[in-house]
């Protein structure tokens, strides 16, 4: 899954946030965070329709860095059983919950 062209959801200016589902399909959701150049909230009612496909969850950072932040963090570890993907200009990076600690899982840069 990290092969998809993540590219296309690059915005410089506010993170951007989806879903992956079972098959694959990458889907964009709303970002209904007050401070979306900083950080993203999916809401409920967003996210519902695709709770029995969901794969995993994904966003952007606009500041350059695919590393995860502390709300990075403390979401992932709240949601154990999905896989996350953050994307930033520079790559994107998987990562996983395994026995409670979050990994990074896969790394790939964009080409320049």
């Amino acid at each position: 899954m990290i092969n998809y062209e993540w590219q296309q959801f690059i915005n410089n200016s506010k993170e951007r946030c989806g879903v992956v589902l079972k098959n694959g399909q990458v889907v964009e959701l709303p970002n209904k965070h007050p401070e979306p150049e900083r950080n993203f909230r999916i809401m409920a009612e967003d996210i519902e329709p695709y709770l029995e496909e969901l794969s995993a969850l994904w966003h952007t950072h606009c500041d350059g860095s695919y590393n995860l932040s502390m709300n990075d963090y403390q979401l992932f570890v709240s949601k154990p059983d999905l896989d996350q993907f953050i994307i930033s200009d520079r790559g994107v990076a998987l990562y996983r919950v395994d026995k409670g600690f979050v990994m990074n899982i896969e790394r790939r840069l964009f080409d320049a």
